[in-house]
């Protein structure tokens, strides 16, 4: 957006995939500080603002995702259809086919493919650059559509490999939206399953009186529904702990194929490594033998490209680092913020991208 100006409305990408409203605070050259309706300030670049003027870019029935609470403070976000729109106010229908009048903009957010940036073709280095998980396509949603719905309890897989209790918030085209306890995500089928634990279990459980998230070691002595009782290795019992505080331990799920064998990389050499619905361009660490929660051999480090941050993976979410002319990527542009794209030439390490 250009000439912008403090004052000024606009939505705002935030973590991706979305946007926000929000008001311009300041304009510092190309960067722009926003405060966000829903209390957030956040530097983002002009160029990935749109204008917020709802009545001209969105229309009665199409899909915008809404907090059901108004005072917009629960940031778990359904699927509904808009009714009617009057300035930032919409009149909407939600799943359940409950009607709701007036939903405040605060309260909405919207996909960021409903208003798509206009870029001219640039190039950019393939750190830049995350590729959508093929099973997360709408060409092969029917399965997973069957599997999971709203307000189911499942497991999902964090970034740090293990499985937390979460709830199922939405299914699309874009992957799985989930709520854990305290946080939310987006994740593709490969990431979910049911929720469930035995006795006798080893999972990691955070203490009642630990305040951080910091889980220690324990083991499952009966289950009832979604309270555990446990006994942690300094052989403290604890006795109806929720499962809400639960993450298990990722070496007895992850898997692969029937008649395959994990690949084996080296340290430094590039791969994709899938984070969520999407795979990142990363590179292999050396081997951490003094991990404390690494059951064995099971486990990856990556650091990934584009933020210098170092994750600890399982085999099956990684794959060798190859792009090709033609494939549909999606391409960081500041902060959070990513859009579609399709690669057009390819030279080393850099990719020349045509927007839509």
């Amino acid at each position: 957006m250009d000439n912008l100006k403090p004052g000024d409305r606009v939505w705002a990408p935030w973590e991706g995939q979305f946007l926000y409203s929000a008001t311009v605070v300041a304009v510092v050259g190309s960067s722009v500080n926003l405060r966000y309706d829903t209390g957030e300030e956040k530097a983002e670049l002009a160029s990935n603002l749109r204008p917020l003027q709802p009545q001209t870019q969105l229309a009665p029935g199409q899909q915008i995702f809404m907090m059901y609470d108004k005072e917009a403070r629960s940031f778990a976000f359904y699927p509904a259809t808009v009714q009617r729109i009057e300035g930032e106010f919409f009149d909407v229908v939600r799943d359940n086919g409950d009607v709701e009048l007036r939903v405040s903009v605060t309260r909405v957010r919207i996909p960021e493919a409903a208003l798509p940036l206009r870029l001219p073709p640039e190039w950019t280095l393939l750190s830049f650059v995350r590729v959508k998980e093929p099973d997360s396509r709408p060409t092969q949603r029917r399965e997973l559509d069957s599997l999971y719905q709203v307000n189911d309890r499942v497991l999902a897989r964090w970034q740090d490999c293990f499985w937390y209790p979460a709830t199922v918030l939405s299914v699309s085209k874009d992957g799985i939206h989930v709520r854990y306890h305290g946080d939310m995500g987006m994740v593709n089928d490969k990431q979910l399953m049911p929720l469930f634990c035995e006795e006798g279990e080893r999972i990691f459980m955070r203490p009642p009186e630990e305040p951080r998230l910091a889980y220690s070691p324990a083991v499952v002595t009966r289950v009832a529904g979604e309270l555990l009782d446990v006994e942690f290795e300094e052989t403290e019992t604890q006795q109806r702990r929720h499962v809400a505080n639960l993450s298990i331990n990722r070496a007895r799920f992850w898997r692969v194929p029937k008649g395959t064998k994990p690949p084996s990389f080296s340290a430094g050499e590039p791969v994709l490594v899938l984070l969520g619905p999407y795979w990142y361009p990363g590179r292999i660490l050396p081997e951490r033998l003094d991990a404390a929660l690494a059951p064995g051999e099971d486990v990856v480090f990556v650091e990934l490209q584009y933020v210098a941050q170092d994750v600890m993976v399982t085999p099956e979410l990684i794959k060798p680092l190859r792009f090709h002319v033609g494939e549909e990527v999606e391409c960081a542009r500041g902060g959070s913020t990513y859009v579609p794209g399709t690669i057009v030439e390819i030279r080393g390490d850099k990719l020349l991208i045509r927007y839509p």
